[in-house]
């Protein structure tokens, strides 16, 4: 037989479905938020114009050679 309707049984079943579609919710946006957050770091991480940058700033620093300059490297 079923619980009368707003019973104590009823409300308890109710705030724990909520409770695990808040938890399903959190976890599936989380999700996107990280492969999105993994994709834009491998895209950063891929930019030729960063790998240009950085290896002039290692020029400037002295860390590479000053023939480096002419050759680039295909990443």
């Amino acid at each position: 037989m079923a619980a009368p309707p707003f019973s104590f049984d009823t409300r308890r079943d109710y705030i724990i479905w909520l409770g695990t579609e808040c938890v399903g919710f959190v976890f599936v946006f989380s999700a996107i938020y990280f492969i999105i957050y993994v994709g834009f770091l491998g895209w950063l991480i891929g930019n030729e114009v960063i790998h240009e940058e950085s290896r002039l700033r290692d020029i400037e620093l002295g860390s590479l050679e000053a023939g480096e300059t002419i050759q680039f490297q295909e990443v």
